[in-house]
């Protein structure tokens, strides 16, 4: 079955197949689906990185035994040779596609003059030579192989087909992101020194509602930059010329970081300013889905005097 991208619905972005398997565990039963499934981006990212080791690991191969010159190191023994050969392929997994021929050229000829017994003769050093053999059959029958993997779900063909579980687990790095928040910086999730366990409870159910919030605005915010076509500037402290069209929660309250409200009292008078707003400023406003008059509204609607 051929797989198509949600994005661009005549793009093929993989194919696959189903088949169910009965699962017992001790008195349980239930039948799941795997799905076999190969990805043409996962598919060809790992081609690629298959021909990138077989070529470094040929190179390095060919440098065992370069052309004899002043300060090239020569091996003379074959076994020597045969375990430096050996440690290359090991190094960069490509023992399968990789074999060599050794062969053994007289060099440098030195005639020798007859002495006593011994006659005269040409004497030579010996140099080892490794040429390094391709399979290329081997290549391409495992090329055929790669990009595969196996998904298994419980959920019914109705209401999650092969098509829509493949683009479901795609898009599974948003949820890890989202608990990545969690153990990061923004929230801290670190180990709450909490003895009561409706304290944990609740502080641990504050924080996963502080997760769906930013994931929300940051995904209203994506889908508003899509529709009108216009990406925010003014988000990266050190560039702020960057643009950008996906922008996170994270870095639009960032943004906002610098405005501040200022209160003056003169006799009865009590007058508050807000820092100017910036296009950047406004723009995040908007896009965070607040009114834009939300940092005006301090200035008239503070409880204190």
């Amino acid at each position: 079955m051929k797989l198509l991208s949600e994005e661009e619905p005549n793009k093929e972005i993989g194919r696959g197949y189903e088949l169910k398997r009965k699962v017992v565990c001790d008195k349980d039963s239930w039948t799941e689906r795997v799905l076999i499934v190969q990805s043409e981006g996962f598919a060809e990212a790992a081609r690629k990185g298959l021909r990138e080791r077989i070529a470094r690991a040929s190179k390095a191969l060919e440098t065992l035994t370069p052309p004899p010159a002043k300060g090239k190191h020569q091996f003379s023994d074959r076994q020597k040779l045969l375990a430096a050969a050996q440690a290359i392929v090991k190094k960069h997994d490509v023992e399968a596609y990789l074999s060599w021929e050794i062969e053994m050229k007289n060099i440098n000829p030195k005639k020798i003059r007859a002495y006593g017994n011994q006659p005269a003769r040409v004497e030579y050093e010996r140099w080892l030579v490794l040429r390094v053999l391709t399979d290329k059959t081997a290549i391409e029958r495992d090329e055929r192989y790669l990009g595969w993997r196996a998904y298994v779900t419980n959920a019914p063909t109705h209401t999650l087909d092969l098509q829509r579980a493949v683009l479901t687990y795609r898009d599974e790095w948003l949820i890890e992101r989202d608990l990545g928040r969690l153990k990061g910086r923004v929230l801290s999730l670190a180990p709450l020194w909490l003895k009561r366990e409706d304290h944990a409870l609740g502080m641990t159910r504050l924080l996963t509602l502080a997760v769906r919030i930013l994931a929300l605005v940051e995904h209203e915010a994506r889908l508003k930059i899509k529709t009108d076509g216009q990406a925010v500037s003014g988000l990266f402290l050190s560039r702020k010329n960057r643009v950008t069209e996906l922008p996170t929660t994270e870095r639009m309250l960032g943004a906002l970081d610098f405005i501040v409200l200022t209160t003056m009292r003169i006799g009865e008078t009590v007058q508050r300013f807000i820092t100017t707003l910036t296009e950047t400023h406004q723009r995040v406003i908007y896009l965070a889905g607040c009114p834009p008059d939300l940092y005006q509204r301090l200035t008239r609607n503070l409880a204190f005097g």
